[in-house]
């Protein structure tokens, strides 16, 4: 029976014959082994065959785990990317039905509005669709970057409007 042989039996029976055992050890850790066979019928491997296999060991324990590392890096592009689309649809939704009933609001659906009321529905709204506009350019950033490539976008900014926005959402109304 198979368990009464002995490994070289065993090996023997199967048609292997010498086995090269090289440890994998990145950074000092064990990470796999490298096994290497002959056949049963040939010679055993040379010192000139071991001592290329045992220089060969880190480098291939290197690959190994720069892989380890790409794939860990890979994995959490993923997870970002995944928090990112879901953030971002967590964002827009609420965004979305307040824009709705402002708009609902602006057009009379509860009665009419007087001049103020439209004002703080006008800068309310303004502000959500900013937040809109930022979600969606978040995600954009973050597909670009997956993507390897960041675009950069130089505009002209009117610097009295950027002023005179902020003045208008900075200041304070009274009701």
């Amino acid at each position: 029976s198979a368990e009464k042989l002995s490994r070289r039996d065993l090996a023997r029976r199967i048609g292997v014959g010498p086995v090269l055992l090289l440890a994998l050890r990145p950074a000092g850790h064990l990470a796999g082994v490298l096994v290497a066979c002959r056949r049963a019928s040939t010679a055993r491997f040379d010192a000139k065959t071991r001592r290329t296999a045992d220089g060969l060991a880190p480098l291939v324990a290197a690959s190994v785990e720069n892989q380890r590392l790409l794939d860990a890096l890979a994995a959490a592009n993923r997870t970002q990317s995944e928090f990112l689309a879901g953030m971002s649809h967590e964002l827009r939704t609420p965004l979305n039905v307040i824009t709705g009933y402002l708009d609902m609001l602006r057009e009379g659906a509860v009665g009419p509005l007087g001049v103020e009321q439209r004002d703080l529905c006008d800068r309310v709204r303004a502000s959500a669709v900013q937040q809109l506009s930022l979600v969606a350019e978040v995600l954009e950033l973050s597909r670009q970057d997956d993507a390897g490539r960041i675009p950069v976008r130089l505009e002209p900014v009117d610097i009295g409007a950027l002023f005179t926005g902020l003045e208008n959402e900075l200041a304070v109304r009274e009701v």
